[in-house]
């Protein structure tokens, strides 16, 4: 008897799989079906299953370290017209000083007979200038009238440079402003930092 249960085939011990029913096994749960997505077609809804995984992976160091790659060229691409534009709109600084300078020395001529020869002379609060520094000199002396003259009796010639240390001095095309009193005429030129004379820092 236990010779020919041991002959038995193989598969006949296996049992056949059993329907599931809810009724009789209420603490069972049916086996998971996958829902259609509402509106798509059977190969849409397969495309979107597949494009799953490099959505939800995110991006790798390498697609990070291209994209800050690229910005940082961009940013060195576009940095000289940006800081030429800084240095153009920091010249106003320096025109405003010239120019207010310019009104208080012709207050002072009405009271003396020359214009002053230092800026403490004019006794008036020189502006706090952030990226320049203001100096005055007298004319030639060719404009003068002669080498014994007043330097200061005809004019004066007030500059405008950068300070030392500051972001300004980069600003090479305009490495002085000049404003030039000769008599009744009124000069401003500007010249770069080979000394070179330029018309590109006065506003025309």
């Amino acid at each position: 008897m236990h010779a020919a249960t041991s002959s038995r085939p193989a598969a006949a011990m296996v049992r056949p799989p059993i329907p599931f029913h809810p009724h009789r096994h209420p603490h069972r749960h049916p086996p998971p079906t996958t829902a259609p997505i509402p509106g798509a077609s059977p190969a849409h809804a397969s495309h979107l299953r597949a494009n799953e995984g490099p959505w939800a992976r995110g991006f790798t160091l390498i697609e990070l370290l291209i994209v800050m790659l690229i910005s940082l060229v961009l940013c060195l691409l576009a940095w000289p017209r940006f800081e030429a534009q800084l240095h153009k709109a920091r010249r106003s600084e320096a025109q405003t000083a010239l120019t207010s300078l310019l009104h208080a020395q012709a207050r002072y001529r009405s009271n003396h007979r020359h214009y002053a020869r230092s800026l403490a002379e004019l006794k008036t609060v020189a502006p706090s200038l952030r990226h320049y520094e203001l100096r005055l000199r007298g004319l030639p002396a060719s404009d003068a009238g002669g080498a014994d003259d007043d330097p200061f009796r005809q004019g004066f010639v007030a500059t405008a440079t950068p300070l030392l240390g500051s972001t300004q001095s980069r600003d090479a095309p305009c490495a002085e402003l000049r404003l030039t009193l000769d008599g009744q005429q009124v000069f401003q030129t500007a010249t770069d930092r080979a000394g070179s004379a330029t018309d590109a820092c006065w506003p025309q």
